[in-house]
């Protein structure tokens, strides 16, 4: 996803490589930029509220991640640090669930999560190449993840399974 790509430097030093990345895409669409930039840091770990994750296939069984960069190839990812434990939670315990279901790992496709910007509500969709008819089916991955809401995407259609598709949530 990218929010690896800085890890290797302290925070300050990441919030400066940013503000740099920052003017210099201003500068490249003739809108410079030399005054000041306000910087509104977010926490060091556990700060992304939404992620995308992608199945592949393992040894084993699914495996659950993020693309490795230029390739589409899934490298399995135990715990990402950009995400909270509650999301990191839910994504085991998904691909956990999934594990338990051969027959499925075909049709999966990606798991996306959004979480409330206070952590109390997780809300996650999971994409598949499954027809409408069979997706109702997976609803039972939501205990075992304690999600507040969960969707199956199926085909060209969301069929919302369980609690509500929306995040309430006050922005700056």
């Amino acid at each position: 996803c990218g929010g690896c790509a800085y890890q290797d430097l302290g925070y300050e030093a990441q919030l400066r490589e940013k503000e740099s990345i920052l003017r210099e895409s201003l500068a490249r669409a003739a809108a410079p930029w030399s005054g000041e930039v306000t910087v509104h840091p977010s926490p060091e770990r556990a700060w992304r509220m939404r992620a995308s994750l992608h199945f592949g296939r393992g040894e084993g069984g699914p495996v659950l991640g993020l693309r490795q960069e230029g390739t589409r190839q899934v490298v399995d990812v135990e715990a990402c640090l950009q995400l909270s434990e509650r999301v990191n939670r839910a994504a085991r315990a998904v691909c956990e669930a999934v594990a338990e279901r051969p027959g499925l790992w075909p049709s999966l496709r990606g798991l996306d999560f959004l979480e409330s910007p206070d952590g109390k509500t997780l809300l996650a969709s999971l994409e598949t190449a499954l027809p409408p008819r069979e997706a109702g089916a997976l609803g039972g991955l939501v205990g075992a993840a304690g999600l507040d809401g969960f969707g199956v995407g199926a085909g060209h259609e969301l069929l919302w399974l369980h609690g509500t598709p929306f995040v309430e949530a006050t922005v700056l």
